[in-house]
């Protein structure tokens, strides 16, 4: 009985996102633009979120703690999402100035980032659904 209350809890704060990061690396446009698909789960309310990229780079250093060098992280781009219940669509990602830069400094060759996509729940609060990185590389 209470797992399904707890269910039923979640589900009103938000419905369900269903995301996964490409193991391949993803082509992006001139533009600085590239998409990832993300469902919303069929049995709640709509989903909302957003997707975050994020340098990979930051380590710590001598004297800052790892939380330090992740808040240190540079942002590459984001994009955000709003799906009914049951849809599927793919999110178009755009990277920032900073983001096109490192891609351009790559030449071609795969550029590593963090992506982070996150569900927004009723009351404005996010959560993580999926952490990991990603290959992008500029389309030729």
């Amino acid at each position: 009985m209470l797992a399904a209350l707890t269910t039923t809890a979640l589900l009103a704060a938000g419905g369900a996102v269903e995301a996964a990061l490409p193991a391949r690396t993803i082509a992006v446009d001139a533009q600085g633009r590239f998409t990832l698909p993300i469902a919303c789960d069929a049995d709640g309310p709509e989903c909302a979120g957003d997707i975050r990229l994020a340098t990979t780079s930051q380590g710590p250093r001598e004297g800052r703690t790892l939380a330090a060098a992740a808040v240190a992280a540079t942002r590459l781009g984001s994009g955000t999402f709003t799906l009914r219940p049951g849809q599927r669509r793919d999110v178009t990602v755009r990277l920032n100035a900073a983001g096109r830069r490192a891609l351009a400094r790559r030449r071609g060759r795969t550029y590593l980032v963090n992506a982070r996509i996150r569900q927004q729940d009723a009351k404005g609060r996010f959560s993580p659904v999926v952490d990991g990185r990603i290959g992008l590389r500029a389309r030729r």
